[in-house]
C-alpha cells in the first residue's frame, strides 16, 4: 500500500476486506450483505485508514471506496463527492462519525458501524444512494428528498424533507422518524427557495450553496 493524505492508504480488494472483517460488527457487516458485491468498485479504486481519524478542517473522500477503521471527527464538511467521476463508490467507518455536515453522492453506499452526529446538515438525497447507520443519527437539517437513511437506535432531525427507517429498508416493520419540524417550517429555516412541485427541496439546491460559500440555515 502506498502512503496518501491524511493517513490514507491505497489498498488492494484483499487487504481493504482483510481490514473490514477484522474490525466490523456482526451489525455492519449483515447490513453489507444486503447490498450487491462491491468488489469491483474496491478493485477499481480503495483507500484504507487505520485508527481514529480528527480533522480540524474538511475531508473530501480520498478514494472511490473508502474506509476508515476507527472513529472519525471533522470539524468542517464530510465531502462524500467523487472528484472526477460521476458516481457511485464506497465509504464505511467502523466507529462513530462527528461532522459539521456530511455530504453525499449519487449511487454511493455509506455505512458506519456507530453513531452520525452532523452539528448542522445530513444531505442525502442522491438518486441511487445509500445511508445506514447502526447506531443513531442525530442533525438539525435533514435533506433525505426520497432516500431514506437506515438507523439501527433511532433518529433526531430538527428540521427537513425524508425520513430515517429501522435497519433493512422501508420493507422492515418499524418505527420511521421524520424531522421533528415539517416542510414548511423547515421553508422558514433555510435559505434555498421552496419548488413548487413534489419535495419542497432537493440535495442540489444545498450543496450548491455550500459550494459558494453560503449559509444553508438561517
Amino acid at each position: 500500500m502506498s502512503s496518501s493524505a491524511q493517513g490514507f492508504r491505497k489498498a488492494t480488494l484483499a487487504e481493504f476486506h482483510a481490514m473490514l472483517a477484522a474490525s466490523s460488527s456482526e451489525r455492519l457487516a449483515a447490513q453489507i450483505r444486503r447490498f450487491m458485491s462491491f468488489d469491483h468498485w474496491i478493485a477499481f479504486d480503495a483507500a484504507v485508514h487505520h485508527g481514529d481519524l480528527e480533522l480540524a478542517g474538511s475531508l473530501q473522500a480520498p478514494a472511490y471506496c473508502t474506509l476508515i477503521d476507527g472513529q472519525l471527527d471533522v470539524a468542517g464538511n464530510l465531502d462524500l463527492r467523487n472528484p472526477g467521476i460521476e458516481e457511485g463508490g464506497l465509504f464505511i467507518v467502523l466507529g462513530n462519525v462527528t461532522c459539521n455536515r456530511l455530504i453525499g453522492e449519487y449511487g454511493k453506499c455509506v455505512f458506519i458501524d456507530g453513531d452520525v452526529e452532523a452539528r448542522e446538515a445530513i444531505i442525502t438525497g442522491f438518486h441511487d444512494s445509500s445511508l445506514v447507520v447502526c447506531g443513531g443519527l442525530s442533525t438539525r437539517l435533514f435533506i433525505g428528498c426520497d432516500i431514506a437513511a437506515e438507523v439501527g437506535d433511532g433518529a433526531v432531525m430538527d428540521f427537513g424533507v425524508g425520513t430515517c427507517v429501522p435497519l433493512g429498508g422501508f420493507e422492515v416493520s418499524g418505527h420511521k422518524v421524520a424531522p421533528l419540524n415539517d416542510e414548511a417550517a423547515t421553508a422558514r429555516a433555510v435559505w434555498p427557495e421552496p419548488k413548487q412541485e413534489g419535495y419542497l427541496f432537493d440535495a442540489e439546491q444545498f450543496v450548491a450553496r455550500i459550494d459558494a460559500g453560503l449559509p444553508i440555515l438561517r
